[in-house]
C-alpha cells in the first residue's frame, strides 16, 4: 500500500511539472510574440465568435441558426461547439474581457495543458517511467505544426486534439481494466462535439488502432470488442 501510494503522489508529481512546464513555454512564445496565439483565424473568426454566443447565451438564448449571417449563421455546423460544455463556458466568459488576445491565450494554454496531460496519461500507459512522460507531455504543444498553426490559429483543431489524447490514455485504461467506460465516452464526445471533422476521424482511427494495439498487448479480443 506504501510503494503504491508512493508512485500515486509521483504521477501526481510529474504531472504538476508537466503543465508547469506549459505554462513556462507558454511565457516564452508569448514574450518573443504577444500575438502568437491571437492569429489569422483566432483573430478573424474564432475569438469574435465566442463574444457573439456569449452575448447570445447571457441574453438566454442558444443561436444554432442565424439567418441575417448569410452562409455563415449556420451554427449548428460552424466550429461553434453549440453542443460542448466546455465551449460555452468559454463563449459566456468572453464578453467580460475587452482584450481578446490575451483571452484567447488563457484559453489555448489551458487546452496546451489538458493536451500535455493527456500525452503524459498516454505514454504512463505504455510503460513510460513518469520524469520521460513529462518530457513528452511538455514537448507536445511545442512541435511546429501544433504550434505554428493549430494553436496559433485553427482553434477547433487544437481543442479537438487535446480532448482526442485525453479519450486515447482512457481508452487504454478501459481495455486493460483499470476504468470504466464513462471518461472514453466523456473524452470522445468533446472531441466530436467541437464541431470540427478531422477531430471526429482521428478519434475514431484512434480507437481502431488502440483496439489493435490491445489484442497484440493483451492476447484476448474481448477487451478490444468491449471497447
Amino acid at each position: 500500500m506504501e510503494t503504491r501510494t508512493l508512485a500515486r503522489a509521483d504521477v501526481y508529481k510529474w504531472g504538476a511539472v508537466t503543465a508547469v512546464g506549459v505554462i513556462a513555454g507558454y511565457l516564452a512564445v508569448v514574450l518573443a510574440n504577444a500575438r502568437h496565439f491571437y492569429t489569422d483565424d483566432t483573430e478573424s473568426q474564432y475569438a469574435p465568435l465566442w463574444v457573439m454566443l456569449g452575448r447570445s447565451l447571457r441574453e438566454g438564448h442558444l443561436p444554432v441558426l442565424v439567418p441575417e449571417n448569410w452562409m455563415a449563421g449556420n451554427y449548428a455546423i460552424e466550429e461553434a461547439g453549440l453542443l460542448n460544455p466546455p465551449q460555452l463556458l468559454i463563449d459566456l466568459i468572453a464578453p467580460s474581457f475587452d482584450n481578446l488576445a490575451l483571452y484567447a491565450t488563457i484559453v489555448k494554454l489551458i487546452f496546451a495543458i489538458i493536451l500535455a496531460l493527456g500525452v503524459y496519461r498516454i505514454c504512463l500507459e505504455y510503460g513510460s517511467k513518469p520524469t520521460w512522460a513529462a518530457v513528452a507531455g511538455v514537448s507536445i504543444p511545442f512541435t511546429g505544426f501544433l504550434l505554428f498553426f493549430d494553436s496559433a490559429s485553427w482553434m477547433t483543431a487544437f481543442t479537438g486534439t487535446a480532448w482526442m489524447v485525453q479519450a486515447w490514455a482512457s481508452a487504454i485504461r478501459y481495455a486493460r481494466g483499470k476504468s470504466g467506460p464513462i471518461p472514453t465516452f466523456v473524452f470522445l464526445y468533446l472531441a466530436m462535439s467541437v464541431q470540427y471533422v478531422f477531430p471526429a476521424v482521428e478519434s475514431g482511427l484512434m480507437i481502431v488502432a488502440v483496439a489493435i494495439g490491445e489484442v497484440v498487448y493483451q492476447r484476448r479480443w474481448l477487451p478490444s470488442l468491449r471497447l
